[in-house]
């Protein structure tokens, strides 16, 4: 797919006719504007459809390389976790049996895992820039998708503005009068909603990269304060012989903890605050004056054309070339935006279903890092010159934080096991967004060729 549409489509140019003295109009010079104007709302949901199709795609690799990141963060946390563990409750009675060797391991692991989750985080931000690049360069980035479809629609108001006024001058018979003025008002309504459509789902591009880069951000932010901070503290306060560093690291831990139980929260922020932003910028450009505007009107116009046929005589609409396939561009309408909608009310549900259970781990995995940095500040600044109280205390926290990467491993193995079975679920009933989509777009190029006909 080079580019979305060709914007410079040529829109057909109709002759003056009816006005100043010239030609009076007739039902074909409307037929040929009407079916001009089909063929361009059909162009604006293809774009609409090939902008969703460019956006939604991502590399098949990117969640098992996503997966591997965190299952080897989180597992070695929680190795490094049971290290410290056992050489806490097994040496706090005598410190100085304990081997520097079992003291130092845990805070390495501790050091490995966050530096891996900060490596990949940092190549799949890198290759996601990439991919936002390929995109600009392709002409299926939001810009281009947004300039490609204001250049349509002015085309489009232009022939509606222009079949108005040739069914103003024409003479017609009363019932042709009326199929041709509701008609118009279903090609106003399919502008619309194509219109309001395109918007949103340009708002909810807007909002998922703005989600995914304060992401990112923040989980560079938290693999640095807990596995260089803190980890890196911890092992010096082994390797130097300095207890206070125990403390210092329990800074860093508490930090990251706190990261960790608001990254759910501030991502989404994120992703509204730029959603709103992209609200105004569409409420200005694309769909101002349509919040009223909804599929139910666009129905019950819809209907109303179809009873004025019902009661038509033949003899009316002989001369309306290309009217059943309007007709059927119509029902191809309505069902795209009833699937669409379909699809936007369970995308929502599962993002918000995604937000819960992100709060609920992420409340797990911080509040119990929060704990072992403060039970850890405790130990190192307080009970430096103590060290069975300062092992005690470094072995509490530690058991306390093998609950919270416990949960981070098991959060990571269930949502790749659910993502997985979801994925095969969705390719064996051919019911992936992309799937969709294509089925989507193949219908829509049926149509126009249907169209192009007449």
């Amino acid at each position: 797919m080079a580019n979305l549409i060709a914007c410079s489509l040529r829109v057909p140019g109709f002759a003056s006719q009816g006005v100043s003295g010239g030609p009076a109009p007739t039902l074909g010079s409307i037929e040929d504007v009407t079916n001009a104007i089909v063929k361009k709302e059909l162009g604006l949901l293809n774009l609409d459809t090939k902008f969703r199709i460019a956006a939604a795609r991502k590399s098949k690799w990117k969640p098992w390389r996503m997966f591997l990141y965190q299952l080897l963060a989180s597992g070695l946390t929680e190795a490094g976790m049971t290290i410290d563990v056992v050489a806490g409750w097994k040496y706090y009675r005598k410190p100085k049996l304990a081997p520097r060797d079992l003291l130092k391991a845990g805070p390495i692991c501790n050091i490995t895992a966050p530096s891996i989750a900060l490596g990949g985080t940092l190549l799949e931000a890198i290759l996601d820039k990439l991919q936002d690049r390929r995109l600009r360069k392709s002409g299926l980035d939001r810009k281009s998708a947004l300039k490609c479809f204001l250049q349509l629609r002015a085309d489009n108001d232009r022939l509606l503005a222009e079949r108005s006024q040739l069914i103003k001058n024409a003479s017609l018979s009363a019932i042709q009068r009326q199929v041709l003025e509701a008609d118009g008002v279903v090609l106003k309504d399919i502008r619309d909603l194509a219109s309001r459509q395109f918007a949103e789902y340009y708002i909810q591009t807007r909002h998922s990269l703005a989600a995914r880069d304060a992401g990112s951000l923040l989980a560079i932010v938290g693999a640095g304060t807990s596995g260089y901070l803190g980890s890196i503290s911890t092992l010096l306060a082994v390797t130097e012989r300095n207890p206070k560093l125990t403390g210092v690291g329990g800074i860093g831990y508490a930090t990251a903890g706190s990261i960790v139980m608001m990254t759910p929260i501030l991502t989404r922020l994120a992703g509204n605050l730029a959603s709103k932003s992209s609200e105004r910028k569409m409420q200005n450009m694309v769909y101002s004056n349509l919040e009223g505007m909804n599929r139910g009107i666009f129905e019950a116009d819809r209907q109303k054309l179809l009873a004025i046929l019902d009661k038509a005589d033949s003899s009316d609409l002989v001369l309306m070339k290309g009217l059943n396939a309007r007709i059927s561009a119509y029902q191809l309408h309505k069902t795209i935006f009833d699937n669409q909608k379909a699809i936007a009310v369970r995308h929502a549900e599962r993002r918000n279903s995604e937000l819960k259970e992100d709060l609920l781990f992420s409340g797990i995995v911080g509040g119990t890092s929060i704990a072992r940095g403060s039970l850890m500040m405790e130990a190192g600044f307080n009970y430096s010159r103590d060290p069975s109280k300062l092992f005690k205390l470094g072995a509490i926290a530690s058991t306390i934080y093998m609950v919270g990467a416990g949960a981070w491993l098991y959060d990571t193995l269930q949502d790749r096991i659910r993502a997985d079975i979801r994925d095969r679920k969705a390719k064996i009933a051919q019911s992936s967004t992309q799937n969709q989509l294509q089925q989507r777009l193949q219908s829509i190029e049926e149509m126009e060729d249907t169209v192009s006909l007449y």
